[in-house]
Formats: C-alpha cells, sequence, structure tokens
C-alpha cells in the first residue's frame, strides 16, 4: 500500500529547469506501470527456468514451460511498451523513445535501459516532493500530495466547484473534497491579494495527507 508522504511539497528551487514541461502524473502512472511489468517479467522468466528444469523432463500435458515462456513473452512485451511511453513522457522526443524499444529487446542490455528510465523517473518524482514506493507511485497518493483538488476520475480542476459533482464526468466528490478546495481557494486569494509565497500557501492548499479520501457510496 502506498502511502502519501508526509513532507511539505518542495519550493521552486527545488525542481529542475525542464520539470516544468514533464506531465508528472503521466510519468507516476507509466513509471508504476513499468516496475509492475518488469517484476511480472522476472516472476514468469523465474517459473519458465524452473518449469523447464524440473517439469519438462516428466512431459506434462499442458507444457507448463511453453505457457511460461508465452507469459514471459507477453510481460517483456508490455515492459517494451511501457519503457517507450515513460521515455517520452519524460521530455524524450519521439524518434528517441522509439529507438529506445531496440534497446529493451537486446538481452542483457535492456536491464540497464529499464534501471536507467527507472531511475530518471524516480529522481523526477521526488524533486516534486512524492515518496516512492517499491512498484512507484500510487496515482491515489499522487492526487492527494501534487493535485488534491483535481477529478479523481478524470483529472478535471474542480476549483470553485460547489456542487459536490464533476461537471466534467459526473462523478461525486470524495465526502472531504469540498475542504481540500475550500484549502486552495483561499491559497489562491491569499496569493492574488500579494500574501505569503508560493511555498506557504502550496502547504496550506493541501489536505491533511494522513487522512483518506472517502467516496460516497455508489
Amino acid at each position: 500500500m502506498h502511502m502519501a508522504s508526509e513532507r511539505p511539497p518542495p519550493s521552486l528551487n527545488d525542481f529542475h529547469p525542464l520539470d516544468a514541461y514533464v506531465n508528472k502524473k503521466s510519468v507516476a502512472r507509466h513509471h508504476r506501470a513499468l516496475m509492475l511489468g518488469f517484476l511480472g517479467e522476472v516472476v514468469t522468466f523465474l517459473a519458465y527456468m524452473l518449469s523447464a528444469i524440473l517439469v519438462a523432463p516428466m512431459r506434462p500435458f499442458p507444457d507448463f514451460a511453453s505457457v511460461a515462456w508465452w507469459v514471459f513473452f507477453a510481460a517483456h512485451i508490455h515492459v517494451v511498451m511501457r519503457g517507450v511511453i515513460l521515455k517520452y513522457a519524460l521530455g524524450e522526443n519521439l524518434f528517441f523513445s522509439v529507438a529506445f524499444a531496440f534497446l529493451l529487446f537486446a538481452p542483457v542490455l535492456n536491464v540497464f535501459a529499464i534501471l536507467a528510465v527507472n531511475q530518471e523517473a524516480i529522481q523526477l518524482l521526488k524533486r516534486a516532493g512524492l515518496r516512492i514506493g517499491f512498484t512507484g507511485v500510487g496515482q491515489r497518493a499522487y492526487e492527494r500530495i501534487y493535485a488534491p483538488w483535481l477529478c479523481h476520475w478524470c483529472d478535471y480542476d474542480l476549483t470553485g466547484n460547489r456542487s459536490g459533482v464533476c461537471p466534467e464526468c459526473g462523478h461525486a466528490l470524495p465526502v472531504d473534497m469540498p475542504a481540500i478546495l475550500a484549502k486552495r481557494e483561499a491559497a489562491l486569494a491569499e496569493t492574488n491579494a500579494g500574501g505569503p509565497t508560493h511555498s506557504s500557501t502550496a502547504v496550506s492548499a493541501l489536505p491533511d495527507t494522513a487522512s483518506e479520501l472517502k467516496c460516497p457510496p455508489g
């Protein structure tokens, strides 16, 4: 289970100059998918090796080694696709992102390529104030820390919403969303009035990260 980070968001001085041009939510989502796919790839490869050594000599039906191999191949295709998408989400141009796929098909080198893009994504997400788990950042944790005022279903900015329903997708808002939006609106009003700097307003606009979002039934 991914827990939200308890530390406040970093100031603008902590950001890399190019971070503002990167969709961090997309990076977090594809990074998590890549790491889960890579974990599945490792598990299915080990299953294939064990099946080939221990089960195949007994000639069972179905051939477990063949099944494990095809599952491993499907997991590898998933990793390649997610690796290319993540590379593109990190700001790489389309040509080099697609070329990255060929590196992911190279034996041994593909492991180093995955580790490299994994490290690149982790560094960017850490600069955004996110805590990274074993399989990346959970989407809910990301939303709670970085942009809790967005709709959790369609990413619509709910600032100023009073209806309790997202006007974009029609989903009911979590029960604590009004408090989140009130804090954000107060922070924005304070900033527009020439109040405190971005660091303090960013912290005040965020909800209590220790609480969990609770959605109304249905």
